[in-house]
């Protein structure tokens, strides 16, 4: 966040949910200086949670693969954030890069280069076509790959493929 707001000072980030590094990320955003550009909005039920993506710009989450291996699965809020009509900055770990196609529908970065993560988000707040076009190209794809009927039909389609080379 000092990053970013060095070069755009009119940024705010909002975290949403809680986790035993939230102590420690309120101490820091003081400590950076930043608490006043930080906002914690702690748990919210999931009915809520569609009003923080329609007041966000991008959508930041960015796992750390862990050093036992642990490391994010899937990701769908990534798909729940494109679908709202949000472009998505994501760290390339896990099954993430199965949620969020690197400049199509987000942008992947390094999980260990805040540096990195800094860019992304700044070459999204610079860029509003780059990031219309990444939301846009993300609710495209989650329409056409992620909702019920087409996982449905990708399913169906599957089985009668495994029939047929059975039989």
């Amino acid at each position: 966040m000092p990053a970013i707001l060095r070069n755009m000072s009119n940024v705010h980030y909002m975290i949403v949910g809680d986790g035993l590094e939230r102590p420690a990320l309120e101490a820091m955003a003081v400590d950076l200086n930043i608490a006043d550009q930080v906002t914690f909005a702690g748990h919210q039920p999931y009915e809520s949670i569609s009003a923080y993506y329609h007041a966000s710009d991008i959508f930041v989450l960015t796992p750390r693969e862990l050093q036992s291996g642990v490391s994010e699965s899937f990701g769908v809020a990534y798909l729940e954030a494109n679908m709202l009509g949000l472009p998505v900055v994501a760290t390339n770990v896990g099954g993430v890069a199965d949620a969020v196609v690197d400049g199509e529908t987000g942008l992947l970065v390094d999980d260990e280069n805040p540096d990195e993560i800094a860019a992304a988000i700044l070459r999204l707040l610079e860029n509003p076509a780059l990031a219309a076009r990444l939301a846009d190209q993300g609710k495209q794809r989650v329409l056409n790959d992620f909702t019920c009927k087409a996982m449905a039909d990708k399913f169906i389609s599957a089985v009668e493929q495994r029939l047929q080379t059975n039989a």
